[in-house]
């Protein structure tokens, strides 16, 4: 994110583009004033395999309290890919 944040003067972005970093749980205090919501919110949710230390609660607290309709979250998508393998000794 620090680069994101080092990276929006030599965007083509129009408007203004404000990064804020840190835990979603903390935003409430972090959040510059006055803030309406949010265009995109960009976190790691998944946690590793998909499944431990997920953070999909407080993503969609956050999706809940500062997206804008029509807002993104990224990523978006996530697949799992699962495979049997087995071993038979003759």
């Amino acid at each position: 994110m620090k680069e994101a944040g080092e990276g929006k003067e030599e965007s083509r972005a129009s408007g203004v583009i404000t990064v804020v970093t840190g835990m979603i749980e903390d935003l409430d205090s972090t959040m510059p004033a006055p803030v309406q919501g949010v265009d995109v919110l960009i976190s790691e949710w998944m946690g590793y395999c998909l499944l431990f230390e997920s953070m999909l609660p407080s993503v969609l607290h956050a999706r809940d309290r500062w997206l804008k309709p029509g807002g993104a979250i990224l990523p978006d998508t996530a697949h799992m890919v699962s495979d049997v393998a087995t071993s038979i000794v003759w």
